[in-house]
C-alpha cells in the first residue's frame, strides 16, 4: 500500500532472482561448451582435410555462417567458369573453321 515490502515478498523476490540467476548461468556454460565442442569438431575436420584452420573467405576462424559457405561456393564455381572460359578463348583462337580471322 505505502511502498513497503514484506520480508516474506522479498525473499520470495530474491529466491526468484536467485533461480533466474542460476538457469541463466547453467545456459551460459552449456553454450560455451557447445561452441568448444563444434570449435573442436571443426579443427578436427580441418586436420583431416589438411588445413590448419577453417577459414571463411575474407573471415576468421570458425565464423563460417551458411552465407559465408555459399559465398566461398559461388566464389569457386565463378573461378572454375572463368578457368573454362579461359580454355575455350585459347580453342576458339586457334580454330581456323570459320571463326574470326579463320577460313569461312
Amino acid at each position: 500500500m505505502f511502498g513497503l515490502t514484506t520480508t516474506r515478498r522479498l525473499e520470495q523476490e530474491l529466491l526468484a532472482a536467485h533461480a533466474e540467476n542460476t538457469r541463466l548461468r547453467d545456459e551460459r556454460d552449456t553454450a560455451l561448451e557447445e561452441r568448444d565442442a563444434f570449435k573442436t569438431a571443426a579443427q578436427t575436420a580441418a586436420r583431416i582435410a589438411g588445413q590448419s584452420e577453417v577459414y571463411a573467405e575474407g573471415g576468421r576462424p570458425g565464423k563460417q555462417t551458411p552465407l559465408t559457405v555459399d559465398l566461398a561456393r559461388s566464389r569457386e564455381q565463378a573461378r572454375a567458369l572463368d578457368k573454362r572460359l579461359a580454355e575455350l578463348e585459347v580453342i576458339n583462337q586457334r580454330c581456323t573453321c570459320g571463326g574470326p580471322g579463320g577460313a569461312t
